[in-house]
């Protein structure tokens, strides 16, 4: 009966793709995560130097862009 049989595989695939999405987001969110705490570091080591007013303006304008690309 083959009717229940591709409702099973439709079911399966429908879990696995809802599971990769979620395990995307996820990382995708990890991956923002990390990113901003690198940037806090780097920025608070550059407020510390001299030249840190200059660079604490250009990121500001950088961080206003999206960085990651919407899937």
């Amino acid at each position: 009966n083959g009717w229940t049989d591709g409702w099973s595989v439709g079911w399966l695939v429908g879990w696995l793709v809802g599971w990769l999405v979620g395990f995307v987001d996820n990382a995708k969110n990890n991956f923002r995560k990390a990113v901003e705490k690198s940037e806090e570091v780097l920025l608070s080591k550059l407020l510390k130097s001299p030249s840190g007013r200059h660079a604490e303006a250009s990121s500001s304008r950088l961080s206003a862009i999206e960085p990651m690309p919407r899937l």
